[in-house]
């Protein structure tokens, strides 16, 4: 587990040499941005605090 600037726990899996977040495989790893390395991944992570699912697809939520 590693925990977020947020302090949210991530779980951090190696499987056969793929490096998992949460479930999202590493797509791209260290990439060079102008405020820091960034880590491309197949999966949108949400805070689960942040998870609300009855406003998904609510039209006045989706701005």
């Amino acid at each position: 587990m590693l925990k977020t600037v947020e302090t949210a726990q991530l779980s951090v899996v190696k499987v056969n040499n793929r490096v998992r977040v949460n479930g999202g495989e590493i797509r791209q790893p260290g990439m060079q941005a102008s405020n820091g390395v960034i880590y491309v991944i197949d999966k949108v992570l949400i805070p689960a605090d942040q998870l609300n699912i009855r406003n998904i697809g609510n039209k006045k939520d989706n701005r």
